[in-house]
């Protein structure tokens, strides 16, 4: 009994080693199988390498690829940015010529001083209507003084260089997206409308027997971040072309727009037959005779609101000479005539003989006349206007600093001041008849895209 268990248990065990013997062996079989894989499976595995080799490599060009476009794009825009200075990145602006108005029977002029602006019409038969004068608002008095101080300059169309292009985008956006809206260009823009709006229309009621006012010259003060620009979108917003000078301040001046300095002589008569195509004007013929080879002119603005003077070469043998970078000049808000007029007592007109005042006043005629050395020491002609110009002691104390300033005690200059509130605005309306009469009319629409100055 116990030898049947015996070999029952022996025949056990032997078959369990059996299973075991045969897992080890089964396991041995597979892999001297494996090593005697088939030739076509060997195969695939190597294609699949290789199509993973391939898809791989593929991935990798095509991302240099990728890489050395977006390069040669940025390299692109970078060259055609860099000839073009930036101006691809610029808002659009709408281009008029001068062919797409009507020439009227009249030309229009507005003046856009410190402290209320005017308006004249200039008749081809020779007649001048002084039509508006519109106090400014306090805004504008304002932003005129801000405008005054050269530290506002920023760059503006033309540009002088391509770093101002590029600086420039950002605010050139921003002014058009204003715009789109209805709105003034900026801030500036908007004070300046205070004025011109108001001027636009009395003068639109005025002309309404002779036609509709469609271009107009404006000018300013000789404000150094007063620009062409400014004035063009102001004159936009209220719907008119604004006009300037052909070929007016060339080189890297072209920002600029026509100032009161360059009105105010054309106002007072001087230089006048140029810009009514050749006609022949007494005065001119006179001082042309008188003092031809001599240039040198101190120009005075004085108003309640301000006093600014510059010595520069205006005039006669100059023409319609533009701002010189020696003939800085003084602007001086400090110095209005309601600055004195502002004590206990007075009328806004009143200023004491013995004010201090008068003395500031004074040093301050003295720094314009010495502004350009020496041309203050050798004068032709003296040009005031403003509300305040004809004030007796102003008047007086101007004589007197220009006589002692010269350097000949014999030489006595002649002294101008026609028409002392409306005479820069006569004078810019004069300035719309050398448009009419140029051979390159187009040339008197105000090129403000941007773009690089012409040298």
């Amino acid at each position: 009994m116990s030898r049947a268990i015996a070999y029952g248990t022996l025949n056990a065990v032997q078959n369990e080693i059996v299973v075991i013997s045969s897992s080890h062996e089964s396991h041995q079989s597979d892999r001297e199988s494996g090593e005697r894989t088939p030739l076509g499976t060997r195969r695939r595995r190597v294609r699949r390498t290789n199509d993973c080799c391939c898809a791989r490599c593929c991935c990798v060009l095509g991302s240099i690829l990728i890489v050395g476009l977006v390069c040669f794009g940025l390299f692109y825009l970078w060259l055609v940015s860099t000839v073009s200075c930036y101006s691809n990145f610029h808002p659009p602006r709408q281009v008029r010529r001068y062919s797409d108005f009507k020439n009227q029977s009249f030309t229009v002029g507005f003046d856009l001083s410190a402290g209320y602006g005017t308006a004249s019409v200039s008749f081809f038969n020779g007649t001048v209507v002084d039509v508006a004068r519109v106090d400014s608002t306090e805004r504008y008095n304002e932003v005129l003084n801000i405008l005054s101080d050269p530290s506002s300059a920023h760059p503006s169309p033309p540009y002088y260089n391509c770093a101002h292009s590029f600086n420039d985008i950002s605010r050139q956006w921003a002014r058009y997206l204003r715009k789109k809206k209805g709105q003034p260009a900026s801030p500036e823009v908007a004070a300046l409308i205070d004025v011109l709006g108001p001027l636009k229309e009395q003068v639109d009621i005025f002309l309404v027997p002779y036609g509709t006012l469609e271009m107009a010259f404006i000018t300013v003060p000789d404000f150094p971040a007063i620009y062409t620009e400014d004035l063009h979108d102001a004159a936009e917003h209220v719907k008119f072309q604004l006009l300037t000078l052909p070929n007016y301040r060339s080189g890297d001046q072209a920002q600029w727009p026509v100032n009161e300095l360059n009105a105010a002589v054309t106002g007072n008569g001087i230089g006048l037959s140029s810009s009514i195509g050749g006609r022949s004007d007494p005065r001119h013929d006179n001082e042309a005779s008188f003092r031809y080879d001599n240039d040198n002119t101190f120009l005075v603005l004085y108003t309640q609101t301000v006093l600014t003077a510059f010595t520069g070469p205006f005039g006669v043998s100059h023409g319609l000479s533009s701002h010189y970078y020696a003939a800085a000049g003084i602007r001086n808000f400090s110095m209005g005539l309601s600055q004195c007029s502002q004590g206990p007592g007075l009328q806004s007109y009143e200023c004491p003989k013995d004010s201090p005042y008068w003395e500031e006043l004074r040093q301050n005629l003295r720094a314009g006349l010495g502004s350009y050395w020496p041309r203050g020491r050798d004068l032709a002609r003296v040009i005031s206007w403003g509300e305040s110009a004809h004030n007796e002691v102003f008047t007086a104390v101007l004589e007197q600093e220009v006589i002692a300033a010269q350097s000949d005690p014999e030489n006595r200059p002649q002294f101008y001041s026609d028409s002392p509130v409306f005479s820069p605005a006569r004078g810019a309306a004069e300035f719309g008849k050398i448009c009419a009469y140029s051979t390159i009319s187009f040339a008197c629409i105000p090129d403000i895209h941007a773009r690089m100055q012409g040298w």
